[in-house]
Order: structure tokens, then sequence, then C-alpha cells
């Protein structure tokens, strides 16, 4: 049992981390739902107590025809990283997003200027932070042809991303399990030794996530100073100016619904505890939100509980700020100004809309929150579906899904404002590519760009100076796809995607990594300027579903990005021969295109193909290039990237 119940899990985070949907075997029933979105804030502790004994008995129900079988999974599955969206300056001025923290060396590449991002790894000019085995470890590279590794922390739980603020890093782990018991199927799905507290018709999680404030002034002996420990699945962060706010997910361990309402809220709301300079807290756990901060749909969405809770790391003594919601988690989207938290609600039979809700907390000197909630036809794609600009959401949607013949499959664009009491549609753009689904969007100051795709690429521009006028000014068919968008300069579209076979009749072949620059001088006329093309079928890189894989160092105009290279298949669905793994470095112009400048392999054998590294990070600082993964590091200079300088193995 217990085995098969974790494949059940694997399988199900898996494809919905990947995007696919989930084909329920089950006649739903699900309930009925008004459409209103809106978050409403709890009048008492009796009430919040109520609320969750009403929601468990109403998702128990659904339980029993199938509906919901894996909706506690939800919130877990859905902070897969993702791809993220727009400037919210400048009207029509260039910002790449990425972290400008100086001319001499390359930073993590995010989705907004001044919205930090966490990732595997970190930098500076003069050290690279990389999560390797468990461990913190940090690399003195700033002699590229002797680079070594000056130490190595262990913290506590599985560290999965960082932050870097000057001489502090923040490292973000996971620790834990899931389970789910049922008394209708009967049987126990569990993962550790969670048994003992489990009972019947109850589902959860008891996952934990740390995060761990380390000073690194003394590079050779980094300090943790303060360790704070969360109950719930860290969703997703973000760090603006220095707050670090955290999106956690929390499935409670609830009492038999007769004994919830007269419950202690300790034993029915998430908690966290701190350690100051290794030492444990001599003090209870406390709740990471009283009842007063919980607010909840105006229709229930069954007792998962997504809480956002603040740290200001430049004050560790400050207190923390949280506001809880009971809500499943699914896509986030920081600007400087505000966070939205979407839950997309999906129609389980053919007289059902799919629809998006949007909640927005605004961000204040302490933490975030809640202003007001909108509501708008189909799913976003991931974070760069959503993008800030002077107080307006412009929000990308697909409606209806291409498996089921592609009838009716619609894409959208709606800019959403702030109203009286939620957050408003004040401009749509419906219908576009009608038979087709977004596969990338970018919103930059007053512009918009999207990417659709069935068996040709049509890039659309987007005129959004009128909030609401939103216009398709230009649209241009290319071969192929594109997954992620990026601003070469101004007037330029630097992307990755795909190539594409269009030989079948309805559908095309992915063929190898395709690299585009577009003009978009004339927004009524984009005009494909270069394209190359790397290896054929099988060809693979992980700038296609995570942005910070994709590095383009704009002061030296070069692009990194990591590389699985399959060569010599025949076109459609004939797969070549693995060749290579590691990072590939172009220096990318819109006069000259795409110049290789080299490659660096990061593995050294390509027959053990399980021994492959969990991730890969292109860094330039000065004038040397590092392929940075969690087992090694490699460097080489700018001049010839083939040669490698020194290699640094990571590890004890």
């Amino acid at each position: 049992m217990r085995r098969a119940s974790l494949a059940v899990v694997i399988m199900v985070t898996g494809l919905m981390s990947t995007g696919c949907h989930l084909f329920w075997p089950f006649n739903p029933d699900p309930p009925k739902k008004t459409g209103a979105a809106a978050l409403l804030r709890f009048k008492s502790e009796a009430e919040l107590k109520q609320y969750l004994a009403d929601q468990v008995k109403a998702r128990s129900a659904q339980d029993r025809t199938g509906y919901g079988l894996f909706s506690f999974l939800l919130p877990m599955a859905a902070g897969a990283p993702a791809p993220t969206a727009g400037d919210a300056s400048n009207d029509q001025s260039f910002s790449g997003g990425e972290n400008k923290s100086g001319d001499d060396y390359s930073t993590t590449n995010l989705q907004e200027e001044g919205v930090d991002e966490s990732d595997v790894m970190k930098n500076d000019a003069n050290y690279v932070y990389a999560l390797s085995e468990g461990k913190v470890r940090i690399a003195k590279v700033d002699a590229p042809a002797a680079m070594a590794q000056v130490s190595e922390l262990e913290v506590d739980g599985t560290p999965e991303n960082l932050y870097l603020r000057g001489d502090q890093l923040v490292a973000l782990s996971r620790k834990g399990s899931w389970y789910w018991y049922d008394d209708v199927r009967g049987g126990l799905m569990v993962d550790d030794a969670a048994e003992a507290s489990v009972g019947p018709g109850k589902s959860g999680d008891t996952f934990e996530t740390v995060v761990t404030l380390i000073d690194v002034s003394d590079r050779q002996a980094p300090k943790i100073v303060k360790t704070y420990e969360f109950e719930g699945s860290i969703v997703s962060s973000r760090m603006v100016g220095g707050r670090l706010h955290l999106i956690l997910a929390y499935y409670p361990q609830l009492p038999a619904i007769e004994q919830i309402p007269n419950a202690p809220l300790s034993s029915l709301l998430p908690k966290y505890a701190v350690e100051e300079d290794g030492k444990e807290a001599s003090v209870e756990p406390s709740l990471i939100a009283g009842w007063q901060d919980w607010y909840r749909p105006a229709d229930g969405d069954g007792y998962g509980m997504l809480t956002v809770a603040t740290i200001n790391t430049e004050d560790p003594n400050a207190e923390i700020s949280s506001v809880g919601l009971t809500a499943d988690a699914g896509l986030v989207y920081a600007s400087p100004k505000a966070l939205y938290l979407t839950d997309t609600e999906w129609g389980y039979s053919s007289d059902e809309a799919e629809q998006t809700i949007i909640h927005k907390f605004a961000f204040t000197d302490s933490g975030a929150e809640y202003v007001s909630s909108g509501s708008v036809p189909g799913r976003p794609l991931n974070q760069f579906s959503l993008g800030e600009h002077e107080d307006y959401l412009r929000i990308a949607t697909t409606l209806g899904r291409l498996w089921s013949g592609g009838g009716g499959v619609s894409n959208n664009v709606f800019v959403l404002g702030e109203g009286a009491k939620s957050l408003e549609v004040v401009g749509e753009l419906r219908g576009i590519a009608e038979g087709e689904e977004i596969y990338a969007a970018r919103f930059i100051g007053s512009r918009g760009f999207l990417v659709t795709f069935v068996k040709i690429d049509p890039l659309f521009t987007l005129d959004l100076s009128d909030p609401t006028k939103p216009k398709v000014v230009g649209e241009l068919k290319v071969p192929g796809y594109s997954d992620y968008i990026h601003l070469l300069d101004e007037n330029h579209l630097l992307t990755i995607g795909k190539d594409a076979d269009a030989t079948e009749a309805n559908f095309s072949w992915y063929q190898g990594v395709q690299l585009s620059i577009f003009d978009v001088t004339d927004f009524a006329n984009p005009q494909l300027l270069h394209k190359k093309i790397i290896g054929g079928r099988g060809t693979e890189s992980a700038a296609l579903n995570d942005h910070r894989a994709f590095n383009f160092f704009a002061p030296k105009k070069l692009l990194a990005i990591p590389i699985d290279l399959y060569e010599g298949g025949s076109g459609g669905p004939t797969y070549g021969e693995h060749t290579f793994s590691g990072l590939y470095v172009y220096r990318v112009t819109s006069e000259d295109g795409f110049d290789l400048q080299g490659r660096i392999s990061t593995i050294d054998a390509l027959d053990n193909w399980y021994y492959y590294s969990s991730w890969t990070r292109g860094v330039f600082i000065g004038d040397y290039v590092y392929a940075v993964t969690d087992e090694r590091i490699r460097s080489a200079g700018l001049g010839d990237v083939n040669t490698v300088l020194d290699t640094l193995e990571l590890g004890d």
C-alpha cells in the first residue's frame, strides 16, 4: 500500500507540474458555485471553526463521488517553478527584469526588477553559493583557474532554494511527509510515520518549510543567525526590499467533524517556531496567523489553507506579519507593489467553464495586506501570464482544451483595475487564435506579447496603453513555438522554444531547441530576424520551463543556457543520439543573431545518464563564464569558452 500510494503522488504531482490535465475516473458532482470572487474575513473564532467543519463535511461528500480525490495534492503540486511576467515601471522603456547588481557579473534572471526570486544557486562578484548534496556550499571563483570551496553549511531540512542579500544568505528548505485516509474507500496512504495521528476521513500533510538566515560576512565561516520552521509546504516566495514573503500551503490534521467547533485553534491552524543561534525555541510554537487574520472565499473551497508570511530579513527581531486564507494554491505573481495569488476552478463537465479567481495583496512596511479579488474566464499558463502596470493587472488565459478536439478553445487577455469592492475587468480581448493554446506570454510596460501554437507559432503584439481598450496590433506566423519571451533590447525580443515538424495533418512533432530574435520596432508588423536551432528531436533545455536557467547578460550581450543535445535524428518522431550535456554560450545581437562562443560539458560520461546533475546554471563574472551544477563548477574564459580552465568538485 505504501509503495503504490507514493506512485500515485509522483504521478499526480508530475502531471500537474508539467501542465497536463487530470482525467477524473469517477462521475463528479461538484458543489454549485456562485461565481463570486471575494475573500471574507472571519468575524470570530467560532465562525472559523464552524466553516472548517462545514467544509470537511462538504468535501467528504464530494469524495464519495470521486470529486476531490486528489484535491488535497493541489497545494503541493501548484508550487512548481514557472516563468513570470513584465516590467511595472516605465511605459515603453526596456527592462529585462534581471537583477542589475552591476555590469561586471550576472545574477538571477527575474520576473520584475526589484522583486527577487529564489534559486538553487546565487552569486556575487567573487563567490558562488550553491545547493549540493543537501548542504549549502560556498565557492571562491574570482581566480577562475584556481577555484576553491571555502565552506559548507548544513541546515535543517532539505535546502531547495536560496536568496542572497549582501552578506546575508537565506536558505529555504523542506521537511516532512504527506498522508491521506478515507473511510469510504478504506486504506491509508502515507509516506513516513504519520499513521499515529491519522483518523477516518482525514487528509493532510505534515510538510514543514524551514527558513534559515545565514551570516556570510566571513565566507569561510558562515553562521546561522535564525531559523524559522513553518507548518506547511512552500508554494512560492518573493523578496522585496528585504522582506521575504512566503506563500505556504497547509492541510490540517483535523479531528472528527463534531469535535472541530470545540477544538483549540492550535490544533486546527498552522504554526511556526523560531530558533536563534542554533538553540531551540524556549516557547511553544505560535500560530502563523491568528483567527483575526484569516479569510475565506465567498464560495467555499475546502479546508486547505494558504498563509502569506513575511519575514523582515533586515531586522530578524521584528515580528512576523501574516495573513491566511482557506483556499488552494495556484500561480504566484508579484510586482514591486503587490502580490497576486490565483486559484483556477476547473470545469468538470461540458456545461461548466473554467474560471480563475485572483486575490490581490498589497505590500506594506511590515508584510502583505489583502486588497480585493476578481475573476476571469479560463486558465493562465504560468507567472508570465500576469503582469502589473500602473496599478492595472493584465492576465492572459486559455479557455477550453485541445484534447477535446480543439472546438471552442480560445485565448484571452483581460485588464483588471481596483473597483469599489473588487478587481474589476476594465478591458478585454477575447477569441485570440481560436483552436490553439497559449505557449508563452509577457507583459512589459504598455506592451504585451503572446505566443500560441498547434502546428505553427503565431506571435501577437498587443497595445495595452489604454487599459480599457487593449488590442491586437500585429501578428507573425513562423514554424515552431516559443516557451519564454525576453527583451533583448527595447525593440527586439529574444525567445527560446522548440522547432517543430509540421508534416502531420493535425499536429507537429517537436524537434530541437529553437532560439529566435524578433524585431518589434514596427509594432504592427513584427519580423523574425534570426533563428538558431540546436540539435534535433529529444534536445532539451531547463530554460524552456524555468526562466532562472536562462541568463542573458546584457552588458556583454551574452546568453548562457543549459542544453541536453540529441543529434542525428531524421525528423518527425525519430530521436537522435544523445551527444552532449552542459552549457551553451552565445553572443546575441539584433544585427548578427546568434554567434556560438563555445560550450562547457557538465558531466564526465554521457553513458552515465542516471548521474546527470539535477540542475545547471550559467554565470558570467568579469571576463569568464562558469557552468554551475549541484556537483561541480567549471570555468572558462569568454575568449575561448570551449577550453575549461578549472573544475571544482563540490563536496566533502
